[in-house]
């Protein structure tokens, strides 16, 4: 069954939202060899994806919701770091990142529009990881953590996302009090740093351990 049989009457859906995805992105095939590997077409979302050697392209569009676009890098263990087309774009060249419609609802109307935008940012400033060159991957990796970590702190109020315990800065004590266990630990070192502005020598120094140890904790909490 086609997706429009799923979501709505011929009359008001287009024959394919997913042909719209491979149409826009199509130069992953003809320019880069890339292939298709696999397209859903469910009630209320379409994804489409390509692969060529240890790079995957992965489009997901929320049906009158956003479009998303992230660049995977296949690891030999078979995990995938993946980089979003915004931070991507905002690495290479910031100045086009208004184009994206980044976290903007799409409507089915301005949706190959959209996709074309989408698609034209990619090939300009992502070429290089198309080609499975990720050397900037840091780069655009540390862009998503800093705006992860600023979106926890102006919605929930820390830079873990949980709820804050406390109104003002804690004891190093306070804060550590609960930390039983490896996931909690690095939370702990991420809020101390982050949300209650100890410096990583204060931390590493109520841990008795060495500042790279406590970058370590942090970069752990970070992936």
């Amino acid at each position: 069954m086609s997706i429009l049989g799923c979501i709505a009457s011929p009359d008001t859906m287009p024959a394919s939202i997913s042909e719209r995805v491979l149409r826009a992105f199509n130069f992953l095939v003809t320019e880069f060899s890339f292939e298709v590997e696999d397209t859903h077409d469910g009630q209320r979302e379409i994804s489409v994806s390509f692969k060529c050697n240890n790079t995957e392209v992965y489009i997901f569009y929320e049906i009158y919701g956003s479009i998303s676009v992230i660049v995977n890098r296949l690891n030999s263990d078979q995990s995938r770091d993946g980089f979003g087309l915004r931070f991507i774009v905002r690495d290479a060249h910031p100045d086009d990142e208004t184009q994206l419609d980044a976290n903007a609802y799409v409507d089915l109307d301005a949706l190959p529009d959209a996709l074309e935008r989408q698609a034209k940012a990619l090939r300009k400033s992502g070429a290089d990881m198309l080609h499975g060159d990720f050397s900037r991957a840091t780069r655009v990796k540390q862009l998503q953590v800093e705006e992860h970590r600023r979106y926890n702190i102006a919605t929930f109020g820390t830079s873990t996302g949980e709820t804050p315990r406390f109104s003002t800065q804690p004891t190093l004590e306070k804060l550590f009090a609960d930390a039983a266990g490896e996931v909690l630990l690095n939370a702990r070192c991420y809020q101390a740093l982050w949300d209650y502005h100890y410096s990583l020598e204060e931390i590493a120094a109520y841990l008795n351990v060495t500042t790279p140890d406590v970058q370590k904790r942090l970069d752990r909490w970070e992936k």
